[in-house]
């Protein structure tokens, strides 16, 4: 090839570069620009779930630990309840024995009691008996001082 020749091919291409650079710049570039654009708003938004990913969890970091010391609490309750049960059963079962002895006691009393009032019983009905037998025994001599009262009223 000769220069000419040459030098207009190399023309012709210089004419097509200011082509090949607006294509460049409006199609290929603008299309990168256009993913570093979706890639910003991207990672605006990803700043932004991680903003609020950690204060989620800073939040639940503090719930947790309200948790735990809730836990603690309830943990402590539920051991000084048993506790408490657990001496309220003693006492329980030491009434339990107090009243097993009064009610012993009470039983003895009551058959103690039943005893004396039998005897009582049975005193009275000795009594009764005792009294009819005096009366019999006394009507002879009752009619034997009477007898004499009116012998002393009438005939003296």
């Amino acid at each position: 090839m000769n220069i000419m020749e040459e030098l207009k091919e190399r023309v012709h291409k210089l004419e097509y570069l200011p082509k090949k650079i607006d294509k460049i710049e409006y199609t290929e570039i603008k299309e990168l620009k256009d993913k570093i654009e979706n890639i910003e708003v991207d990672l605006a938004k990803n700043n932004l779930l991680t903003e609020q990913n950690t204060e989620a969890m800073n939040k639940m970091s503090e719930t947790m630990d309200s948790v735990r010391e809730t836990m603690v609490q309830i943990t402590s309750a539920i051991e000084y309840t048993s506790k408490t049960n657990q001496e309220l059963a003693e006492n329980i079962r030491q009434q339990n024995e107090k009243i097993d002895k009064l009610q012993a006691r009470q039983d003895t009393y009551d058959n103690h009691m039943r005893k004396v009032q039998e005897e009582m019983n049975d005193n009275e009905e000795k009594n009764k008996i005792d009294m009819r037998l005096a009366i019999k025994a006394l009507i002879p001599t009752a009619i034997v001082v009477i007898g004499y009262l009116v012998y002393i009223i009438f005939y003296k």
